[in-house]
């Protein structure tokens, strides 16, 4: 991973980013923050973005669906930092079509922010970088139908998907912060690639499980979630 981003409870204004900007990490002393709301800190990045070529995606708009006060615009390096409102789980709508990725929804596990596991790094991708890619693990690419990829930021267990849809794709990091994908529904990073549009579809395969997830025609569906086997 490129970078360890800090995850804390600390208050700043409705739906503020906190002090510090873009760039500077905000305090976790008590100083500055985000009480009685939640900050929320990660990455958005492409689907290929490793430590050698980082590549944040630039210009998305993320929405909180409960609060649309909640606002973000993601910088050039695609570095998530904002109060959002508490809720179980947080849901957002992500407009990311300013730098041509797929746009969609983010639902994020309250125990992912406070777990303090692996970073909130988050992937998406083009649609023409989905072809390709469909294309490499043995798939066809179905611009009509939905994508759900899931962070695993706690262990990593063998994920499981109500309805129909195409093989899981596990991806996992090489050490280098590329990710490496084949065949499998367990990994850091886990794509259920052609998922059959409907209100929601059911993820399953953790102790916390299972949890409704949109699967929207023509978008991706980022979910972070995370837990730890007794």
């Amino acid at each position: 991973m490129r970078t360890l981003l800090l995850i804390a409870l600390v208050g700043c204004e409705h739906g503020q980013t906190p002090p510090g900007g873009g760039d500077a990490p905000p305090s976790t002393d008590g100083a500055t923050g985000c009480l009685p709301e939640l900050l929320i800190e990660g990455e958005l990045i492409d689907w290929d973005s490793s430590d050698v070529a980082f590549q944040g995606v630039f210009g998305a708009r993320l929405t909180q669906n409960i609060d649309a006060s909640v606002t973000l615009t993601t910088p050039p390096n695609g570095r998530l930092s904002f109060c959002a409102t508490r809720s179980d789980p947080f849901q957002f709508t992500v407009d990311a079509s300013t730098d041509d990725h797929l746009s969609g929804t983010l639902t994020i596990e309250p125990n992912v922010v406070l777990g303090g596991f692996t970073p909130l790094s988050l992937r998406t991708l083009t649609p023409a970088r989905a072809v390709t890619f469909f294309a490499e693990q043995g798939l066809t690419f179905d611009p009509d139908a939905a994508q759900i990829v899931v962070l695993q930021t706690g262990d990593r267990g063998s994920l499981t998907l109500s309805g129909t849809h195409d093989a899981a794709q596990a991806g996992d990091d090489d050490g280098s912060g590329t990710i490496v994908w084949g065949a499998g529904a367990t990994g850091r990073y886990v794509l259920f690639p052609n998922v059959a549009p409907s209100s929601s579809v059911q993820l399953s395969g953790d102790p916390l499980g299972p949890r409704p997830i949109p699967a929207v025609a023509g978008q991706v569906s980022l979910v972070a979630i995370n837990f730890v086997f007794e």
